[in-house]
């Protein structure tokens, strides 16, 4: 029996039906299948928000690796391993009237998206973190660019990873990061705080002190 492995893509209508094949994929389950017919019409009902996006599980055979970026070329992206939307999908069901599509709607929302500026041309170096506002995105960009400068800011979208409050994947990453969390600052702060820890001795040994 050939052993199978689960990843969620995540997107907007029309589905790109013909991934299936290319992934040698198939739908997780019936209710999959039915989303996937609803999402793959060449025409929307009202059923499906083309203006919502939504995410189907798949499976495909261990060893064999999604296309993203063909996945990417049809405007859809990528998770694995599946990000967690189990509860939601379960609320959403219980809930009167709703709808299959209803179902499969990723609760997505807009970040802002800070990464370092490692030189002159703006080569991005480390993700600084993500920020529910420009104003506090901007905040933790400054001095963490080029020279001093302020690092890069992006407006981006980035959904609940169901796995704890406050954290999130961007949907160009599979890294989850903390809304409101600077990681820089966080990592200079762990680095300081291991310093102050250590003895004259150890400093000297570590040739942190002459």
């Amino acid at each position: 029996m050939v052993q199978m492995m689960q990843y969620q893509v995540i997107g907007k209508w029309p589905f790109p039906v013909d991934m299936l094949r290319h992934d040698q994929a198939i739908a997780e389950d019936e209710a999959e299948e039915q989303m996937i017919s609803l999402l793959s019409r060449g025409y929307t009902d009202e059923q499906v928000d083309i203006g919502s996006f939504y995410t189907i599980s798949l499976r495909l055979p261990r060893g064999v690796n999604p296309n993203e970026k063909r996945w990417e070329s049809f405007g859809w992206r990528v998770s694995q391993p599946p990000l967690n939307f189990g509860d939601k999908r379960m609320d959403n069901a219980k809930t009167a009237g709703a709808t299959l599509a209803d179902r499969y709607k990723a609760t997505l929302t807009k970040v802002f998206k800070v990464t370092e500026t490692t030189d002159e041309f703006n080569g991005l170096g480390d993700v600084v973190g993500i920020f529910p506002t420009k104003i506090s995105a901007e905040t933790a960009a400054n001095g963490k660019g080029w020279y001093g400068g302020q690092a890069k800011i992006e407006e981006v979208w980035a959904v609940p990873t169901g796995e704890m409050p406050g954290q999130y994947y961007i949907l160009e990453s599979k890294i989850s990061y903390g809304l409101g969390i600077d990681n820089v600052k966080r990592a200079n702060d762990d680095k300081a705080a291991a310093l102050a820890k250590l003895t004259p001795r150890e400093r000297k040994l570590l040739g942190l002190e002459e």
